[in-house]
């Protein structure tokens, strides 16, 4: 994972679970992008700022808790239920890879075409706005750091609540479950008697 990403994400948790890369990707059957990869062993699946998910690659494809596989396969039949003139060109149904949704039912996603992973793209399927679908031909690391700067042309969110702001949180998926089963706002730290009664 760059550097620079790693000096904007303020992380809640002090232990990540390791993930046997082997084995995922063998079950996968390909290999993830290395800014990707460095990213889930420095700070595992979770959320940025109560509002990006970053979807991890369970290593089984039929747990029922594969966010990965399934926002994958939302991404795919989005795709190809869009109008054939609205889809960017370069990119098909069955290369799209999701690693990230938002609050907004955004998905952000490779496009798994080149050589190798160092060549996949971001694509963007931004629900709320036009165009639903964008490519952006740089890493997820990269598009992340642009992002909080407000680097592209416009955003390429439906929501502002990552647009032009350089620093953010970053909590687990683990740890924020945790923290609801005990009751707490895993974001406040406070009591929280509601916490975790929908999800």
């Amino acid at each position: 994972m760059p550097a620079e990403l790693h000096r904007r994400l303020t992380t809640l948790d002090e232990e990540v679970d390791p993930i046997d890369w082997d084995v995922v990707e063998g079950n996968w059957g390909w290999e993830f992008p290395s800014d990707y990869k460095e990213f889930m062993d420095a700070h595992g699946e979770g959320s940025i700022s109560e509002f990006l998910m970053i979807l991890g690659p369970c290593a089984q494809l039929a747990d029922d808790e594969n966010r990965m596989r399934e926002e994958s396969l939302n991404a795919q039949a989005t795709w190809s239920s869009t109008v054939e003139n609205e889809r960017p060109p370069g990119v098909d149904a069955d290369s799209l890879v999701a690693w990230g949704v938002d609050g907004n039912a955004d998905i952000l996603c490779w496009s798994r075409r080149g050589d190798g992973p160092h060549e996949w793209p971001v694509v963007v399927y931004r629900r709320q706005k036009g165009p639903a679908w964008r490519v952006y031909d740089i890493g997820m690391a990269d598009f992340l750091v642009a992002l909080f700067d407000g680097a592209f042309s416009e955003n390429p969110m439906s929501g502002a609540e990552l647009w032009e702001e350089r620093n953010h949180r970053f909590l687990s998926s683990k740890k924020e479950k945790m923290a609801f089963a005990a009751g707490i706002d895993p974001w406040t730290g406070e009591a929280d008697p509601d916490a975790g009664m929908f999800g």
